[in-house]
Protein backbone atom coordinates (compact mmCIF):
# COMPACT_ATOMS: atom_id res chain seq x y z
CA UNK A 1 0.00 0.00 0.00
CA UNK A 2 1.24 3.63 -0.88
CA UNK A 3 0.24 6.73 -0.93
CA UNK A 4 0.86 9.17 -3.77
CA UNK A 5 0.01 12.73 -4.46
CA UNK A 6 -0.43 12.10 -8.28
CA UNK A 7 -2.42 9.39 -9.79
CA UNK A 8 0.17 6.95 -11.67
CA UNK A 9 -0.39 6.47 -15.91
CA UNK A 10 -1.04 2.74 -15.35
CA UNK A 11 -2.95 0.00 -13.79
CA UNK A 12 -1.11 -1.54 -11.06
CA UNK A 13 -1.15 -5.35 -10.64
CA UNK A 14 -1.65 -7.65 -7.37
CA UNK A 15 1.48 -10.14 -7.07
CA UNK A 16 0.47 -13.61 -8.92
CA UNK A 17 -0.20 -16.23 -6.91
CA UNK A 18 2.35 -15.67 -3.86
CA UNK A 19 5.48 -14.79 -6.81
CA UNK A 20 8.42 -13.60 -5.30
CA UNK A 21 9.21 -10.07 -5.96
CA UNK A 22 12.59 -8.66 -5.13
CA UNK A 23 14.77 -5.81 -5.65
CA UNK A 24 18.93 -5.96 -4.84
CA UNK A 25 21.01 -3.24 -5.01
CA UNK A 26 23.77 -3.37 -7.58
CA UNK A 27 25.08 -0.32 -6.82
CA UNK A 28 24.59 2.74 -4.47
CA UNK A 29 26.47 5.99 -4.66
CA UNK A 30 25.48 9.73 -3.51
CA UNK A 31 24.74 10.61 -6.85
CA UNK A 32 23.72 6.90 -8.51
CA UNK A 33 21.49 4.28 -7.48
CA UNK A 34 21.75 0.74 -9.47
CA UNK A 35 19.14 -1.60 -8.75
CA UNK A 36 17.65 -4.62 -10.23
CA UNK A 37 14.21 -5.50 -9.56
CA UNK A 38 11.94 -8.72 -10.63
CA UNK A 39 7.91 -7.96 -10.32
CA UNK A 40 5.26 -10.50 -10.68
CA UNK A 41 2.99 -7.82 -12.60
CA UNK A 42 3.18 -3.99 -13.10
CA UNK A 43 4.38 -2.27 -9.52
CA UNK A 44 5.13 0.59 -7.89
CA UNK A 45 8.91 0.45 -7.00
CA UNK A 46 9.02 2.53 -3.25
CA UNK A 47 12.77 3.60 -1.95
CA UNK A 48 13.55 4.57 1.27
CA UNK A 49 15.45 7.52 -0.14
CA UNK A 50 13.61 11.06 0.52
CA UNK A 51 11.89 12.33 -3.03
CA UNK A 52 14.02 15.07 -3.93
CA UNK A 53 13.97 17.48 -7.23
CA UNK A 54 17.10 16.93 -9.86
CA UNK A 55 16.87 13.03 -9.59
CA UNK A 56 16.13 10.98 -12.75
CA UNK A 57 15.16 7.48 -13.17
CA UNK A 58 15.68 4.81 -16.23
CA UNK A 59 14.06 1.56 -15.76
CA UNK A 60 15.36 -0.66 -18.89
CA UNK A 61 16.72 2.42 -20.60
CA UNK A 62 13.74 4.40 -20.46
CA UNK A 63 13.53 7.56 -18.92
CA UNK A 64 10.55 7.22 -16.01
CA UNK A 65 8.77 9.91 -13.73
CA UNK A 66 9.99 9.74 -10.25
CA UNK A 67 6.43 9.58 -8.03
CA UNK A 68 6.42 11.04 -4.26
CA UNK A 69 5.10 8.14 -1.91
CA UNK A 70 3.84 8.23 1.43
CA UNK A 71 4.48 12.03 1.84
CA UNK A 72 8.78 12.21 0.75
CA UNK A 73 9.61 8.63 -0.58
CA UNK A 74 10.66 7.61 -4.11
CA UNK A 75 8.66 5.77 -6.54
CA UNK A 76 9.30 4.01 -9.14
CA UNK A 77 6.30 2.43 -12.06
CA UNK A 78 8.42 -0.89 -13.23
CA UNK A 79 6.56 -3.93 -15.44
CA UNK A 80 6.60 -7.28 -15.20
CA UNK A 81 9.27 -9.41 -15.53
CA UNK A 82 13.11 -8.47 -14.65
CA UNK A 83 14.35 -4.67 -15.01
CA UNK A 84 17.10 -2.60 -14.46
CA UNK A 85 16.78 0.45 -12.93
CA UNK A 86 18.88 3.37 -12.39
CA UNK A 87 18.79 6.71 -10.54
CA UNK A 88 20.96 9.64 -11.11
CA UNK A 89 21.36 12.99 -9.63
CA UNK A 90 21.25 15.36 -12.45
CA UNK A 91 19.94 18.91 -11.54
CA UNK A 92 18.85 21.41 -13.85
CA UNK A 93 20.60 24.06 -11.64
CA UNK A 94 24.11 22.00 -12.49
CA UNK A 95 23.39 22.04 -16.37
CA UNK A 96 22.41 25.64 -16.31
CA UNK A 97 25.10 26.56 -14.42
CA UNK A 98 27.78 25.12 -16.84
CA UNK A 99 26.09 26.36 -19.67
CA UNK A 100 26.26 30.13 -18.28
CA UNK A 101 30.18 29.41 -17.29
CA UNK A 102 31.05 27.79 -20.40
CA UNK A 103 30.01 31.10 -22.23
CA UNK A 104 31.74 33.33 -19.86
CA UNK A 105 34.96 32.15 -20.07
CA UNK A 106 34.58 31.80 -23.62
CA UNK A 107 33.38 35.45 -23.58
CA UNK A 108 36.41 36.19 -21.83
CA UNK A 109 38.71 34.46 -23.55
CA UNK A 110 37.28 36.50 -26.85
CA UNK A 111 37.43 39.63 -25.39
CA UNK A 112 41.11 39.04 -24.59
CA UNK A 113 41.82 37.84 -27.91
CA UNK A 114 40.30 41.37 -29.19
CA UNK A 115 41.84 43.60 -26.45
CA UNK A 116 45.13 41.92 -27.61
CA UNK A 117 44.60 42.27 -31.02
CA UNK A 118 43.85 46.29 -31.07
CA UNK A 119 46.51 46.67 -28.90
CA UNK A 120 48.87 45.70 -31.77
Amino acid sequence: MALLNTPLPVTLEMPRGGAAEEVRVERYAANKIELKARASGVGLLVLSEMFYPGWVARVNGRTEPIYEVDGGLRGIVVPRGESRVVLEYAPQSFLVGGTISAITFLGTLLAWILFRRAAN
